[in-house]
């Protein structure tokens, strides 16, 4: 009888051992290191190390191990911390190599970070909307930095370790050497002479950033480089730049004064798109073609269209509410459907003495009238 006691409570041992350490492959539960979390590790590289996919939401205090099972933690996972609200410090040791995509997205009382000199990667979003960080340091190691990686953050400062040979930083940018593209500003940058191109969300979702002067350096802007920076109020674009990227200055709200560069032959997919502030703009007689939505529910008044365009594509002033007046000349010889439309006060002064062949039925849908055969202003 009692070797039967024995053996039941032996087999009631292992069951209790079966469930505590059952998914021990994918949790550190008691593991060196680990502060006020539990952290969830996958296998990765073939089984030569881990990568840490998340741990216990409500943390507050999180220290990754730079080991585990013998093996090494090499990579922080795609949103492996997306959203902690309550996380206020991480160490991450230096045997990390990626942070991935999201990894800290949304850790709004995360105040401050250290990437170790081992990472090479930092993955698109990786720390977005962290608003309280202030500061940054990119370290010698990283080569590769995604897209929006600290948008929202309202950085102060952001530097770039000097032994860097792939970015550097000056006056709060970082700069990819090899093209001189401006890939990241802050609050505070003041755009160096030697940057020829600001890359695509450079400066997007800023919305502290009420002035920057473009040098004459600057030769493309990228897509979306300010859109919402909300405000942002002045922009003049040097004749040095031939282009704009879609979206460019798309949402900033406040934006009421701004000097087109004359080299600039299209205007972009939407690139002052809800720009509510911007009453008047003169567009350049450079300029040849007015993409789709380029101006749509923007707030401006009044507008000359250039001799120099042919073609305005679709929705581009749609639903400009404030619109009230438009000069198209002949050498218009395309509008696409809806360029004008819902621009309901809107009285447009056409130069052709009838609706040409290349302007589509609905380009004025629901304008208050057209005037054919209108003489057009003197042009600037």
């Amino acid at each position: 009888m009692e070797n039967i006691k024995r053996m039941i409570l032996v087999f009631g041992l292992v069951v209790i051992l079966s469930i505590v350490f059952c998914g021990c492959e994918e949790k550190n539960i008691t593991g060196p290191g680990i502060t006020y979390a539990d952290l969830i590790f996958t296998l990765i590289d073939g089984g030569k190390g881990y990568e840490v996919k998340g741990a216990n939401e409500d943390a507050t205090h999180i220290e990754i191990p730079s080991t585990y099972k013998g093996l090494p933690v090499t990579k922080i996972g795609y949103e492996a911390f997306y959203d902690y609200r309550n996380l206020s410090s991480i160490t991450i040791p230096n045997s990390v190599t990626t942070i991935g995509g999201g990894a800290f997205s949304y850790c709004y009382k995360l105040p401050s970070i250290t990437i170790p000199n081992s990472v090479t990667t930092i993955g698109d979003s990786a720390f977005r909307n962290c608003n309280k960080l202030s500061s940054i340091v990119i370290p010698s190691s990283v080569t590769a930095i995604g897209r929006d990686v600290f948008r929202g953050c309202y950085l102060d400062r952001i530097s770039v370790h000097p032994d860097n040979t792939t970015y550097r930083s000056e006056s709060n940018c970082v700069i990819e050497i090899s093209s001189n593209t401006l890939i990241i500003g802050t609050n505070n940058s003041f755009i160096p002479y030697s940057v020829t191109s600001i890359g695509d969300y450079a400066f997007a979702y800023n919305h502290e950033l009420t002035y920057i002067h473009i040098p004459g350096s600057v030769k493309t802007i990228g897509e979306g480089a300010f859109y919402d920076c909300m405000s942002l109020h002045t922009m003049l674009i040097p004749n040095s730049v031939t282009s704009i990227g879609d979206y460019a200055f798309e949402w900033c709200r406040m934006l009421s004064n701004v000097s087109i560069s004359k080299s600039v032959t299209v205007l972009s997919r939407q690139v002052f798109s809800r720009c509510n502030s911007l009453e008047n703009i003169i567009i350049p007689k450079s300029v040849t073609t007015i993409e789709s939505n380029a101006f749509s529910q923007s707030g401006l008044i009044s507008l000359v269209i250039p001799n120099s365009v042919t073609s305005i594509n679709y929705g581009s002033f749609s639903r400009c509410e404030n619109l009230t007046s438009v000069y198209i000349p002949n050498s218009v010889t395309t509008i696409e459907t809806y360029a004008f439309a819902y621009c309901r006060a809107l009285t447009i002064y056409a130069e052709a003495s009838s609706r040409p062949d290349g302007w589509e039925p609905w380009w004025a849908f629901q304008v208050r009238s057209v005037v054919w055969g209108a003489t057009m202003p003197a042009e600037n």
